[in-house]
C-alpha cells in the first residue's frame, strides 16, 4: 500500500508552531512554498517578517 505524506516547508512549520493558521497551497518550480493566510493574521506575519528579516 502507497504512504501519502504531507509536504510541509520550513515556513509552514513555523506558523504551526506559533499558532498561525494558514494553508500551504503547494511548491512553485524553484521549491519556494505558497502560502494562503487570512487577511485578520496579516499584521501578525508582517511583525514576523520584521523581526526575522
Amino acid at each position: 500500500m502507497w504512504e501519502i505524506k504531507k509536504m510541509q516547508g520550513r515556513l509552514s512549520a513555523w506558523l504551526v508552531k506559533h499558532g498561525i493558521i494558514h494553508r500551504c497551497l503547494g511548491f512553485d518550480y524553484q521549491g519556494i512554498e505558497t502560502l494562503q493566510i487570512k487577511s485578520e493574521d496579516w499584521h501578525s506575519i508582517a511583525v514576523i517578517l520584521y523581526v526575522v528579516i
